[in-house]
């Protein structure tokens, strides 16, 4: 079976590059109403408090990935492919990564979203607080619970996987995952294994570049890619010369997976989307553009950095300043310069 993801330009290039995929804690979602569906309930003020202090560490106690049944919806290339500049990328889903019990607390074949208009209302009874308290645990440790507490799997559910009506375009499908976080080097099995995006601000000092992103290790195989409408890769693939090389790694690693490669095309005299096959050189990268490069100001204070740390420089040398606590640093060649 073949989902689909919608993707920006640069972050559907890198996607296509690793074949990696990144889930993200519910709390950083676009629609502040997620994993609220049972909060329309009745019961004692201390249960009600109970409940809700329970859904909101589901918010953060989980990763989630979103995938799509279609690769031709308007307004998801709106939305979320970067206004029709970026891709959409067909995975293969059945992989145990993804469909494993062991490794997921609902699997993709259980992960269809369900949309409804009205939250129903429920009674909060001791059974139901108990539950809530079974599943914050299933959140916390890895395993599948279902056998003890077979109750927990239609909980769960309705959990993650309730949304409101307005959002039935989407076609969403889901995978909802533990929020361990384990690395490569934990020992684990690499189903488990993720790493975030971290800019190194200072020696010692980072931060997460998209908070609540976990990009797991376990490739998944790519079937599919789309290039939307407005796609820049589309200038080099209809003849347009570019000065500079050519950098073809994507192309031949489509060529060696066999990727159907697709393009993006208004249909005449509808509102829809259409696709029609593309050649793999579509994915061939331009690794120069027309134009000015991207301007970088810099202040007194940074030019005296360079001068005093710099040492001998080479044309092909990179370098990059940060302030961390009013400090500067500089890094040469991926190196902090002491």
């Amino acid at each position: 079976m073949v989902l689909y993801k919608y993707y920006g330009f640069n972050s559907g290039l890198s996607a296509l590059k690793s074949s990696l995929l990144g889930f993200r804690t519910p709390g950083y979602f676009n629609d502040p109403f997620e994993l609220s569906y049972l909060d329309n309930a009745e019961g004692s003020d201390l249960k009600l408090t109970h409940m809700q202090t329970r859904l909101k560490n589901f918010r953060e106690s989980v990763v989630i990935l979103s995938l799509t049944r279609t690769p031709l919806n308007p307004l998801m290339w709106a939305h979320y492919a970067e206004e029709h500049k970026g891709f959409v990328i067909g995975y293969q889903v059945d992989t145990p990564f993804l469909k494993s019990r062991d490794f997921n607390l609902i699997p993709i074949d259980g992960g269809d979203v369900m949309y409804t208009n009205t939250k129903t209302l429920h009674a909060l009874t001791l059974e139901n607080k108990e539950l809530l308290d079974h599943l914050e645990l299933t959140t916390m440790f890895p395993g599948d619970y279902r056998e003890a507490f077979p109750e927990l799997e239609n909980l769960a559910r309705k959990v993650f996987l309730v949304k409101h009506a307005c959002w039935v375009y989407e076609e969403e499908v889901r995978v909802v995952k533990q929020s361990i976080n384990f690395t490569e080097e934990s020992g684990q099995s690499p189903m488990w294994c993720s790493s975030s995006i971290y800019c190194e601000l200072a020696p010692g000092y980072g931060i997460n570049v998209i908070p609540g992103l976990s990009i797991f290790q376990t490739p998944v195989a790519i079937k599919e890619v789309y290039l939307g409408l407005r796609n820049p890769l589309l200038g080099t693939y209809e003849g347009q010369s570019f000065e500079g090389s050519i950098d073809h790694a994507l192309r031949e690693k489509s060529e060696q997976e066999q990727w159907e490669v697709n393009a993006i095309e208004m249909t005449s005299g509808s509102w829809e989307l259409k696709s029609k096959p593309l050649k793999s050189r579509a994915l061939s990268i331009c690794k120069s553009h027309y134009g000015l490069r991207d301007g970088v100001k810099l202040t007194g204070r940074d030019v005296e950095l360079l001068k005093a740390k710099s040492g001998t420089v080479k044309p092909s040398d990179e370098f990059y300043i940060s302030e961390w606590r009013g400090e500067l640093y500089l890094k040469k060649n991926n190196n902090w310069v002491k």
